[in-house]
């Protein structure tokens, strides 16, 4: 199964990286999702974060709300399909991330996709 077919399995609809805009979606489709399932976290839990936790949070919450333009600037006219499996592989690597609930798990795979979004 294609990297973004396993990503359509959990993001019913999933645009894929075909070109500028198919990317240009798929990027709202992660990090909306993303935000969805930090958003769904149990109230008691959010409210036992501490200070640090809770700041992780609130930093991953916003970057769920907005485009990296740097790293996705770079990446909207990719055309080298390394690059492409590249970012597909982090995007699904922070859906997994995500499903866990696991701040630190998702602030390193947001970290990794952003990098290979710049092909860093």
């Amino acid at each position: 199964m294609e990297l973004s077919e396993q990503i359509q399995s959990v993001i019913g609809g999933f645009a894929g990286y075909q070109d500028e805009e198919h990317r240009r979606i798929s990027d709202e489709q992660i990090r909306a999702f993303v935000g969805e399932r930090l958003v769904a976290l149990p109230a008691a839990t959010v409210d036992a974060f501490s200070g640090d936790e809770l700041a992780r949070y609130e930093r991953l919450l916003m970057r769920c709300e907005f485009v990296n333009q740097l790293a996705f600037t770079r990446f909207k006219d990719a055309g080298d399909r390394e690059w492409i499996e590249g970012v597909a592989a982090a995007d699904l690597r922070l859906v997994s991330a995500a499903q866990t609930g696991d701040l630190a798990q998702i602030e390193l795979a947001f970290d990794r996709r952003d990098a290979a979004m710049q092909k860093a």
